[in-house]
């Protein structure tokens, strides 16, 4: 295509770009659209979870030169004459040009790259087609045009004026978004009527294989026209590109699922342990305590590889050098990853139980059960008693809690009967209060062996227990209690003999 010359009218309506204060204000605009972009870019990358995956994708921008807009002009003065300023910037609406180049291509990435822009804008349109190719001319001997990827034709030299090379693959895929409504004087760069920027978003293969593109089939007027050869080396990249575009976004959904999906199942969280580089220290979460470890992380909803795996190789993997100040005298050797695990996520939770849920004595009583039997499974040597007595505080409360304890493990029946219960409920209340007002108070310290477990089975972490379990495993505990407490009046009325 040959240079045409421009008119006296549109040259000085061109030089007016180039002024100072007006290459100053497109700078501005262009630096509004980028910077309001890449904050609302690196919010989403931040709030990454199992739910939301990001945008792998970064932001560019460009004030258009005044030297390529002159080019531009030239090439369609044989076409179009402009007398105003005002008609070229309505014309070339990429005068303030920002692009969002996605690392990550496919239908959802695009999706959610529109969604952020008009979260941001939502008045922003489509302003350009989504796919660019050149238009395959028209054969009008045969009124047919031929179709993409077709055999040349034995009389038409691949190297001659006559031949058109017709693309075989789509050509270069973005989609353009032009913003000008949602602008005012608001935005804080300096408003001015008839402003507006084009957001370009684009793969990044297919980026770098545009520039080349552009330059040898758009820029005519400096290289001249682009030879077969090339044109056929460019449809050829541009097919590689696209493979590649493909490609990555099925790698991207199989990393992104590796990496995000949720533990739905015991066996999921077992899989993971067993075959993340966490595994050769499977042993601190052996198969006895991984259900409540699947409790525990999805809890904190970090019941996904990357989260469960930060949070544990913050115990100090591989030397476990961070377990908790529990796990080396109170805890069983099984149980030490878990509780260890338990009082950092606990430690740090600002959300702590919720005691509305056990308003009355029957479910009191559940949760003091459950939280009896899970603390034996996690003692050392399962001697619970000696372990709960060690957090008790006087020695009145001492002998009201021991009781307490005592009569809800002796009769575990009366719990499970809220609705035909015909006892006085201010009794069970009473039998009740003093295990519950103590389990209570020791759940504000993460420290303490007896509140962690606690906050556990209130936070419903650990599942309140079965009333067969519970039937078939408080008597042996009730009269562990007993004898313990019998042994501690023993002691006590030896101490005041002497």
């Amino acid at each position: 295509m040959a240079e045409q010359p421009l008119s006296d009218q549109t040259q000085t309506a061109l030089n007016h770009y180039n002024e100072p204060k007006v290459q100053q204000h497109y700078k501005a605009l262009t630096a509004y659209g980028h910077t309001r972009l890449e904050a609302a870019l690196v919010k989403l990358n931040k709030e990454k979870s199992p739910e939301n995956d990001g945008l792998q994708a970064r932001v560019s921008s460009r004030t258009k030169a005044f030297e390529s807009l002159c080019e531009n002009v030239k090439l369609k003065a044989g076409k179009r004459s402009f007398r105003k300023w005002s008609s070229i910037r309505d014309t070339y609406q990429d005068l303030a040009g920002v692009r969002l180049t996605l690392y990550m291509p496919g239908e959802k990435s695009r999706r959610k790259a529109e969604e952020l822009i008009k979260d941001i804008w939502p008045e922003a349109r489509t302003s350009r087609p989504y796919t660019k190719t050149k238009e395959t001319k028209v054969d009008e001997s045969s009124n047919k045009g031929p179709e993409v990827g077709d055999r040349i034709p034995d009389d038409k030299h691949q190297d001659s004026e006559s031949y058109d090379y017709n693309l075989t693959h789509a050509g270069y895929k973005a989609v353009h978004y032009e913003i000008k409504k949602d602008l005012n004087k608001e935005c804080g760069y300096g408003y001015e009527a008839g402003d507006r920027f084009e957001i370009q978003v684009v793969s990044a293969l297919l980026h770098g294989w545009q520039e080349a593109q552009h330059d040898v089939q758009y820029k005519t007027i400096a290289y001249g026209e682009p030879s077969i050869a090339e044109q056929r080396i460019l449809d050829a990249i541009n097919g590689i590109l696209l493979s590649g575009d493909l490609l990555l976004e099925q790698f991207y959904q199989m990393f992104y699922s590796r990496v995000y999906q949720r533990f739905n199942e015991v066996d999921d969280l077992a899989r993971f342990l067993r075959d993340s580089d966490i595994s050769q220290h499977d042993d601190l979460f052996p198969a006895q305590c991984q259900t409540h470890l699947l409790g525990l992380l999805r809890k904190h909803d970090k019941n996904f590889p990357m989260a469960a795996r930060e949070c544990i190789k913050q115990l100090g993997i591989p030397n476990k050098t961070s377990l908790g100040p529990l796990s080396a005298d109170l805890v069983s050797e099984t149980w030490i990853g878990f509780v260890s695990l338990a009082q950092r996520l606990e430690t740090s939770c600002s959300v702590g139980p919720d005691y509305d849920a056990y308003d009355n004595p029957f479910e009191q009583g559940i949760a003091i059960t459950t939280t009896v039997l899970l603390l034996t499974d996690l003692s050392h040597k399962n001697d619970f008693p000696d372990r709960i007595l060690r957090d008790m505080g006087s020695r009145t409360q001492e002998v009201d809690v021991m009781n307490s304890l005592v009569q809800i493990l002796g009769d575990q029946w009366v719990f499970w009967k809220s609705n035909s219960y015909l006892g006085d409920l201010h009794k069970l209340e009473a039998r009740v209060s003093p295990a519950w007002d103590w389990f209570t108070s020791k759940a504000k310290n993460t420290a303490s062996f007896a509140g962690l477990g606690f906050r556990l089975v209130i936070r419903d972490v650990v599942p309140a227990v079965r009333l067969a379990v519970a039937v078939e495993r408080a008597p042996q505990l009730h009269a562990d209690l007993i004898a313990h407490v019998k042994w501690r009046e023993l002691a006590a009325r030896m101490n005041s003999d002497v």
